[in-house]
């Protein structure tokens, strides 16, 4: 949908998903105190309604691009090569990072329920510190991808540039609401004194780097992918989540 420019579906979709998560965490985990079962469940059930919800989207006739049964099983194996030549490096990316921030993860579980509790809480603050950069990061391979797609290499060019600027704006923005912010989420949450310094660090860290790093780091990749460059995002990801992230958190 974000390909086609279709933002409301998505959001409808986001809406959908994290409004059921909600009320079916609430229910699992209060109610019938299932405990981290309840969350796992009420997780997977909000992703099996949205995944119904878009294939409903995907299959209604109001839809830009209206699938029907003969779309399924006709394979194209021009289009099957493209899909695996960009999907087999993005998964395979997608796979080291993730492996890679588990294992953070696994670092930071030996530290003490203090350090785990301010990393919780931070990581929740920076998703939201997270939001309106990623959205102009979307925003980037939508525009890219169709300006690819037209044979128009220089408008591509252009747009990159333009939306780093924007998404760098907008980063600063979020930082310094952010940075405000987490002093009275640690409080409301009702953090240990020594959870919330921690938590404090983190986000007075990230809010001083993130400005620096993180428009050059993602902004710039999401157009490659757009334009079907994947092995040197792959290559780069990999290489700096290991070599950097797990290597250093070990050794530091």
């Amino acid at each position: 949908f974000r390909g086609l420019g279709e933002t409301k579906k998505c959001l409808h979709l986001s809406i959908l998903i994290n409004v059921l998560h909600f009320v079916a965490s609430f229910v699992f985990i209060n109610i019938l105190k299932l405990d981290i079962m309840g969350s796992a469940l009420s997780l997977n059930l909000a992703r099996l309604v949205g995944g119904m919800a878009a294939v409903l989207m995907l299959i209604s006739q109001k839809s830009s691009i209206e699938i029907r049964p003969r779309h399924v099983f006709r394979i194209d194996w021009r289009i099957q090569k493209e899909i695996f030549r960009i999907g087999i490096p993005c998964g395979m990316e997608q796979l080291f990072m993730n492996g890679g921030a588990m294992l953070v993860q696994v670092y930071i579980a030996k530290l003490g329920t203090a350090s785990v509790a301010a990393n919780a809480v931070s990581n929740s603050i920076f998703s939201v510190l997270y939001a309106a950069p990623s959205a102009v990061a979307t925003l980037a391979v939508t525009i890219v991808g169709q300006c690819i797609g037209a044979k128009r290499k220089d408008e591509a060019i252009y747009y990159i540039k333009r939306l780093s600027w924007l998404s760098e704006i907008v980063i600063l923005i979020s930082c310094a609401v952010v940075y405000l912010l987490a002093k009275p989420i640690t409080i409301l949450g009702g953090m240990e004194a020594e959870s919330a310094r921690l938590c404090l660090q983190m986000v007075a860290f990230i809010t001083i780097t993130k400005p620096i790093s993180w428009v050059l780091s993602f902004i710039p990749a999401y157009g490659m992918r757009a334009a079907g460059d994947v092995k040197f995002s792959m290559i780069t990801s990999c290489a700096s989540m290991w070599l950097c992230r797990v290597s250093l958190c070990i050794f530091l």
